[in-house]
């Protein structure tokens, strides 16, 4: 992994190539994602490197499959993916997102924020070959799925979506 990446950042990159989960919420401040000013500044993940990960990750170990797997971080910085080509899984639970998620226009295989809390999903023509799985997501930002394509399901299951704005 790159030297100048945090610990957890570089844990992140091993799990990658292993297609593992990394849970950061063994780290402190709790699990509720709501209350993420309490966790500690270890659990806090730049969006770059999971840019960085998904689009040049490193090669997967022998025998498995490399998947963006990750449980209890902050994201700091925006996940800009526009118009990419995402060969991966993305799993990102109960996560805070400091920024909107950009995905317009990318192609991926599947993508499950479950209990994550997102400013705004900014999603238009985003292709997924599997599921959309936004369970218990929690966003008060504008949700655009406009003229996006999903293969199988699309869930929203016991998701609050409010937005004052309009």
């Amino acid at each position: 992994p790159p030297a100048e990446w945090t610990e957890q950042e570089q844990a992140l990159w091993r799990a990658f190539r292993r297609g593992d989960w990394l849970d950061l919420r063994t780290l402190g401040g709790g699990e509720d994602v709501h209350n993420w000013q309490s966790w500690t500044p270890q659990r806090t993940i730049a969006a770059d490197v999971l840019a960085d990960l998904l689009l040049a990750g490193p090669s997967a170990m022998h025998g498995r499959a490399r998947s963006l797997r990750l449980n209890g971080a902050r994201i700091s910085g925006q996940l800009a993916l526009d118009g990419a080509s995402i060969g991966h899984q993305i799993e990102l639970w109960n996560c805070y997102f400091e920024e909107p998620i950009l995905l317009r226009g990318a192609h991926t295989r599947r993508i499950s924020l479950a209990g994550s809390r997102v400013p705004e999903l900014r999603l238009h023509n985003l292709d997924v070959d599997g599921e959309l799985a936004f369970e218990r997501i929690s966003t008060a930002g504008l949700v655009d799925l406009a003229d996006a394509s999903v293969s199988r399901s699309v869930r929203f299951i016991e998701a609050r979506l409010t937005n004052h704005h309009g």
